[in-house]
């Protein structure tokens, strides 16, 4: 989400915890978006999904590369 703000400081970074609600996702819940929107007055803002949730890419298939031992 680009600055608004004439003197745009630093960017912001909003790190959504996984697995759960994407931080895409969260920004369309109104109290989540007036928050990113008064956020934007400081700075960019930047919603990062975690563990390869929601939109982020590449998606995470960890596939073992030797069989798992037996319980």
């Amino acid at each position: 989400m680009r600055a608004r703000g004439k003197a745009a400081g630093a960017p912001l970074v909003f790190l959504s915890s996984g697995p759960g609600v994407p931080a895409s996702f969260l920004a369309r819940i109104p109290h989540y978006d007036r928050l990113f929107q008064r956020l934007r007055e400081s700075g960019d803002v930047i919603l990062v999904h975690q563990r390869g949730c929601g939109l982020s890419g590449p998606l995470l298939a960890c596939v073992p590369e030797d069989p798992l031992p037996g319980d």
